[in-house]
């Protein structure tokens, strides 16, 4: 008996790589539901791609999170699309006001399986920024709460594995520096649980570190 390996032409070996059926499924209902629509990534923090990947409900598979843009009053878009029955679907969207996505994090904060979406947009060419805040706890976005900012940090200062929002607000007049404000989920709704004056204005510091006092606190 002889054995040998079954030969194929250079073309069969060199073959260019083909995209999965999956990832063609994903494109094809990406491309339907972008008619009228633009890609609009945001522009600061670590997450400046164009689709992201959370998982949104918790049920350990990851949702796809599109930034889009149209000509409409509320111009911002988030598309969401879900794998159900081995097909993607556009399962929900986000609308808002505002320029451009400036910044958005995936964290955890009100203890319920699946992350909140926190997400920064500029709402004009000027300094002024909105944040705000969504769950999806109950399968759909809502949003938890909405706040002007210059900079927002997403920590857990309470140690206790949830996240909290930490913004840096400006001030009214000239004269106000502005201030700090925590916001944090009790009993599944967020609220300011602390505010404290600046003494100094947000748009000037350079840096924030988060860390403990000497007595931990």
């Amino acid at each position: 008996l002889l054995s040998g390996c079954a030969m194929r032409t250079v073309d069969q070996m060199y073959a260019v790589p083909k995209r999965s059926s999956e990832y063609q499924d994903l494109q094809r209902v990406i491309d339907q539901a972008m008619t009228g629509l633009e890609y609009c990534a945001p522009l600061a923090g670590e997450n400046r791609q164009t689709v992201h990947m959370a998982d949104l409900d918790g049920d350990g598979d990851q949702e796809y999170l599109l930034f889009a843009k149209s000509n409409t009053e509320r111009p911002l878009r988030i598309l969401i699309f879900d794998l159900i029955e081995d097909t993607y679907v556009h399962t929900d969207t986000i609308e808002s006001n505002g320029s451009a996505f400036d910044q958005v994090e995936y964290v955890q904060m009100d203890g319920v399986g699946g992350l909140e979406v926190v997400v920064g947009s500029q709402l004009s060419d000027q300094v002024l920024r909105s944040v705000s805040v969504y769950t999806f706890s109950r399968g759909e976005a809502e949003q938890m709460v909405s706040a002007n900012y210059t900079k927002f940090l997403t920590v857990d200062l309470d140690m206790d594995s949830l996240s909290e929002l930490f913004v840096l607000r400006p001030g009214q007049t000239d004269a106000d520096n502005g201030v700090a404000e925590l916001y944090g989920v009790e009993k599944g709704i967020m609220e300011r649980s602390n505010e404290v004056n600046m003494s100094a204005s947000p748009d000037k510091l350079k840096r924030v570190i988060i860390g403990r006092l000497h007595d931990g606190e």
